[in-house]
């Protein structure tokens, strides 16, 4: 595999793979991991990170739908009431009252995977990820007058971040992009 040039100087996860067609996967039936860019090993953690390569359009047909079907859609790893957990619930750091990425939903996870599922024909398990998304924040917005960085994946009660934007405003737009079938990111 070619590395990235700035695996060096990048600390964090990446996937170094030359086409979209040699996703690195563990076996047919594992999420894909990222790739620790210092060691080459597989971080065997199961993160929402792991389902980049569907958003991305560049995992094969029977990769993203043997993912999505195992992983992604599975609500005792990451589907939840509220959204997409950061954090597989079956990990041991698994702790979403308290765990800033070990387990709440963020509304740039849910965007992003909701075109991912779209991507492969999950249309209807895209529209209920955008409204669940949509619901959260409105609630939200209600309630406190603002809206959190991010939600605990099964009350939706907020965790971290109160009055926050950025990402957040991605959400005004997922429920008309899931049901009209857009993507403002598709390089296509």
């Amino acid at each position: 595999m070619r590395r990235s040039p700035c695996a060096a100087a990048w600390p964090f996860p990446f996937y170094p793979f030359t086409t979209g067609r040699d996703l690195p996967t563990n076996s047919a039936i594992e999420p894909f991991f990222n790739i620790n860019s210092r060691t080459g090993q597989f971080i065997q953690i199961k993160t929402w990170t792991d389902f980049v390569p569907l958003w991305a359009h560049i995992a094969t047909e029977s990769q993203a739908h043997e993912t999505i079907e195992l992983h992604l859609l599975n609500p005792k790893e990451f589907w939840a009431t509220y959204g997409v957990r950061s954090l597989a619930a079956d990990e041991p750091l698994y702790n979403p009252a308290s765990g800033y990425w070990r387990g709440p939903v963020w509304v740039i996870s849910n965007n992003l995977l909701m075109h991912g599922l779209m991507n492969y024909g999950y249309h209807q398990q895209a529209v209920k990820l955008a409204r669940e998304t949509t619901r959260l924040l409105a609630d939200d917005l209600q309630k406190t007058g603002g809206m959190n960085e991010c939600y605990n994946p099964e009350t939706g009660a907020p965790t971290a971040g109160s009055h926050f934007l950025s990402w957040d405003l991605l959400g005004e737009h997922m429920l008309q992009e899931a049901e009209q079938g857009l993507d403002p990111t598709a390089l296509k």
